[in-house]
């Protein structure tokens, strides 16, 4: 399949790229990759022309993959999105502490991220997404059996918490198809008058008859 190279490399120099990783849709007709180049860029294929259908890069420095087909078409999920500490820090940390991990809904169309998920994503699971985090982010989640909170000590309880398990994440699909439907309109090119100098009114001349070849 023909790799857009012109629209992944900056200034129109296209070098060499790599591949981070390859998904399919959730249809099965289209083709997600996360390319390296100086950046990290999201590229999709269609797999009924095998043609590029949309490309757009992605400002995260550590972009690992494959791509997962995500809740609404033309989005993918990151499964680990490497945000600088500092970002962490300064707009993730929680009441209990980091997130566990990052990773991202994004348009894949333009790059844009829709939706942030604080659990490590494994893969899709009907309607969710199995996913990887620690208990103390998931308190809906029972204890292990014979566990009691109350009767551990501090650090026996830290080390509970800190248990890691695996749970089904959900998006809001209602949120995240709204900004698909807003990057679809933001995709169109812009409206403007039509030249419409030197037309004139014609009138038919359809020929005294037909006849046939």
């Amino acid at each position: 399949m023909p790799v857009p190279r012109k629209q992944i490399w900056p200034r129109n120099e296209p070098g060499m790229h790599s591949y981070l990783g390859l998904g399919f849709s959730e249809s099965g007709d289209e083709l997600f990759g996360l390319l390296k180049t100086r950046g990290r860029s999201p590229a999709t294929w269609s797999l009924t022309t095998g043609l590029p259908t949309g490309v757009a890069p992605l400002a995260m420095p550590q972009l690992p993959g494959p791509p997962l087909p995500g809740p609404e078409p033309h989005t993918i999920v990151v499964p680990f999105w490497g945000f600088d500490d500092g970002y962490v820090v300064k707009n993730l940390m929680t009441p209990k502490g980091r997130p566990f991990s990052t990773a991202a809904v994004v348009d894949a169309r333009t790059g844009k991220m829709l939706a942030l998920i604080a659990s490590l994503v494994l893969r899709r699971d009907g309607t969710g997404f199995l996913a990887l985090s620690s208990l103390k982010f998931n308190p809906d989640l029972p204890l292990p059996p014979g566990s009691k909170l109350e009767q551990l000590s501090d650090y026996d309880k830290q080390r509970l918490l800190e248990t890691r398990v695996i749970h089904v994440e959900k998006f809001d699909d209602e949120l995240i198809g709204s900004e698909v439907a807003a990057q679809s309109t933001e995709l169109l090119p812009p409206a403007r008058p039509g030249d419409r100098t030197g037309l004139v009114a014609a009138t038919p001349n359809p020929p005294q008859a037909w006849n046939p070849f």
